[in-house]
């Protein structure tokens, strides 16, 4: 991972030129995935078509193939064409001063994360000017550099006790917000912490993510204004298989970091894996049985590597000794220990991989909170959620 270091690259985030190319190379990209599906189908359907009526129709099957090639041909090109188009808009109007900012805005963030979380892995791979690198973000999502003086710029009261805020899949740090307020950061500011916000690129595999996020808290605890006591990772769904696997990384590696982490906690995190990728893992499989449907199911097998990690989540070893694991589950029954609520959870994760304890195996978490009545992305932000991890936090006298 290359951590940016010049203040110069980071006070102004990536740029209004850069997202615009971004935004060129999202239509691009976008028109190769999404044509590729369909002109599957209709090869496959016209091929069976033409089969069926024998081989007298095979003038006529050839002028079809040479049709249907020109036209997917054409959409390509026509895609690639607009994302060029856009690009070289996006300098000219850079030239004149007009042009302005996309992907720090509310749905411009929005769209940057879901394309990093279902192709991100690809992105990562690339100079694709939309991928997300993963670094530390201001509240108004402004990257921060990780040099001691830019730290104590953004920090203005910075302490020793720092807690890390992980955000899930296709999300952003805005994630942990609910209408204007920051609950969960406000909450551990007021108790003393200094709170990081974490982006990172959901569709990169969990494993990567964690040792790039092993190497941003060992130079963190270098550049940091001032010692750092204790520190406290606190991951929403796979934000928390992220923060455990940043410190098993951590802990093989001998960083001195971890040996001042003291709290995980993971909020609603598929320890065991998500129902809904494992559904989708299914419905591929039964995709590609037929050659009509075999395109899709090719699709739907470009989903990124991220995606594919919950599946049956990431399991790389014990977090060791000094840190206490905290685990978060919901169940969207009013009563947590009602048959469905355990069974389906949050809606997205169940009771069983939120806690680690199930027929999967068991995580041994020194601590389990299981609420009622909440849904997956409401837990983040849930004062009883809030409350709890406060109390988990405390130092014990």
């Amino acid at each position: 991972m290359n951590v940016i270091a010049d203040p110069a690259i980071v006070s102004d985030g990536e740029g209004p030129l850069t997202d615009w190319r971004g935004v060129g190379y999202l239509v691009g990209i976008a028109t190769e995935r999404l044509t590729a599906p369909v002109e599957g189908i209709h090869r496959a359907l016209l091929e069976r078509w033409f089969g069926l009526a024998g081989p007298r129709l095979e003038p006529a099957r050839r002028a079809v193939d040479v049709l249907a090639a020109s036209i997917y041909k054409t959409i390509r090109l026509s895609g690639n064409a607009a994302g060029v188009a856009v690009a070289t808009g996006a300098a000219y109007a850079d030239r004149s001063g007009t042009l302005r900012p996309v992907w720090e805005t509310r749905r411009g963030r929005y769209v940057r994360s879901i394309f990093n979380g279902v192709w991100g892995d690809r992105f990562a791979d690339d100079v694709s000017p939309i991928r997300i690198e993963l670094g530390l973000r201001n509240a108004e999502g402004r990257q921060i550099s990780m040099t001691p003086a830019e730290l104590d710029k953004a920090f203005r009261a910075p302490t020793g006790r720092i807690a890390v805020l992980l955000h899930g899949f296709a999300e952003t740090e805005r994630s942990w917000r609910s209408g204007e307020k920051w609950e969960m950061a406000e909450a551990l500011e007021g108790d003393g912490f200094s709170v990081l916000r974490v982006r990172y690129n959901t569709g990169r595999a969990v494993t990567d993510n964690g040792r790039d996020l092993d190497e941003l808290l060992e130079q963190l605890q270098l550049a940091w204004p001032v010692p750092i006591t204790d520190i406290a990772l606190i991951g929403h769904s796979m934000g928390g298989l992220v923060a455990r696997s940043a410190v098993v990384a951590g802990r093989s590696l001998r960083r001195t970091w971890v040996e001042l982490a003291k709290h995980l906690v993971a909020i609603a995190a598929p320890h065991f894996g998500s129902p809904i990728e494992k559904g989708v893992q299914i419905l591929s499989n039964g995709l590609g049985f037929f050659k009509e449907s075999r395109p899709l199911s090719v699709f739907l097998n470009q989903r990124s590597v991220g995606i594919k990690n919950l599946r049956y989540g990431v399991y790389q070893g014990d977090v060791g000794v000094g840190v206490k694991y905290h685990v978060v589950a919901g169940a969207f029954t009013a009563d947590p220990t009602h048959p469905l609520g355990l069974l389906m959870g949050d809606l997205v994760v169940r009771v069983g991989s939120a806690t680690g304890v199930g027929r999967a195996g068991h995580l041994g978490a020194a601590d389990v909170l299981v609420v009622g009545g909440r849904n997956h992305a409401r837990l983040s932000s849930d004062p009883e959620v809030i409350s709890q991890v406060r109390a988990w936090l405390t130092p014990t006298q």
